[in-house]
């Protein structure tokens, strides 16, 4: 497999309204601002990290497993958020729940 693009990496940032801060602390890098430099420093993420970027671009359902595994490194107002644009990606409403 191949490492992942940085074109992939800022795509997979805006399509569900993330900041790297928080996509760091999602896939376990070592700093949170790791994932930044990745996408503006040219440093090559680890083939283990691409297959998670990979996987989250392809299934929201992914991210949603990490951010219910990972809510102790998000805040309460991060969780909701990303929650929010997970559902938007996957197309629910807030009726969708009543």
């Amino acid at each position: 497999m191949e490492n992942v693009s940085v074109k992939t990496m800022l795509r997979v940032l805006h399509k569900y309204g993330l900041n790297s801060s928080i996509m760091g602390r999602l896939l376990d890098l070592p700093t949170s601002k790791e994932y930044k430099n990745y996408i503006f420093r040219g440093k090559i993420p680890p083939k283990e990290i691409s297959k998670k970027i990979l996987r989250i671009e392809a299934d929201p359902n992914y991210l949603l497993y990490l951010i219910k595994t990972h809510k102790n490194v998000l805040s309460t107002d991060e969780y909701i958020s990303l929650r929010e644009n997970i559902d938007r990606v996957l197309g629910y409403n807030e009726s969708d729940y009543a």
